[in-house]
């Protein structure tokens, strides 16, 4: 974690309730505790929900990614012509930039690991596939994503929105960390498997990265109901600048307090 913005690394204050915390936390044990088991409630609020609306609320949420994504796209890939080696190429890359790092997946890294997840899907299928307008070629990518997000809504709907709330049966864990080990799973099959980027596994794995960045903002929500996060920002209190609110004040509140 990056050094205390107050203190430069000599230590500093709990973002929550300002108790004295070591160089580069946030967070002292027993809030970091609370968030954690705030986290864990995956789904807690959709208890009440029928399953209709569940699957409604996973389209809409669908709905709003695929308009998203041609901007994330523009954003990983600069609409050059490419082969699929070289397509396979960045994959790989964003595999060993991840393997290297010793937290979790930021959302930057999932969203190019999921552009590069899309290209090499195009090229598996027309080898010749881009022109030579970039434009037109990052509009092309954005469109390949829609057959994975139909399939997403189809097993929403058989599964009942498990990969984002757990039913937490025989596993126990955050849905982002059941989500990050089946993308290692879908990792080491393209990888290792004789046919090494096969479109199936390639899909999948596109699947579960969109997962992942909703489990993300899922997270991310939770930590701003439980007081963690600046809710305009989405970020720890000490990173963005804004005035925390007082410990008693009410969530309701937070908004008014915090600036642009």
């Amino acid at each position: 974690m990056p050094n205390c913005a107050r203190c430069s690394g000599k230590g500093g204050v709990c973002d929550k309730c300002g108790a004295a915390v070591f160089a580069g936390m946030d967070l002292c044990w027993s809030c970091h505790v609370a968030w954690k088991k705030n986290l864990t409630a995956d789904g807690a609020e959709d208890a009440d929900k029928t399953k209709e609306e569940k699957v409604q609320t996973f389209q809409i949420r669908l709905a709003e990614f695929k308009e998203q994504f041609p901007r994330l796209v523009a954003m990983s890939y600069d609409g050059r012509r490419v082969v699929l080696p070289d397509a396979q190429n960045e994959l790989r890359n964003m595999f060993a930039l991840q393997s290297a790092c010793a937290g979790a997946a930021d959302v930057t890294t999932v969203q190019r690991t999921l552009v590069w997840a899309v290209v090499c899907m195009c090229l598996r299928r027309k080898p010749a596939f881009f022109s030579g307008m970039e434009f037109a070629n990052q509009q092309t990518v954005a469109q390949w994503l829609s057959p994975v997000l139909t399939l997403l809504a189809k097993k929403n709907a058989s599964y009942g929105n498990t990969a984002l709330a757990p039913i937490r049966c025989f596993a126990k864990a955050r849905a982002l960390d059941m989500l990050a080990s089946r993308i290692d799973d879908k990792i080491s099959r393209i990888l290792a498997a004789q046919d090494a980027f096969g479109e199936d596994a390639l899909a999948d794995l596109a699947g579960y990265l969109v997962l992942y960045l909703f489990a993300l903002e899922d997270e991310w929500d939770a930590a701003v109901r439980a007081g963690f996060y600046c809710p305009t920002h989405r970020m720890p209190w000490n990173r963005c600048g804004c005035q925390m609110p007082a410990k008693n004040e009410e969530y309701r509140d937070l908004d008014s307090s915090c600036g642009e």
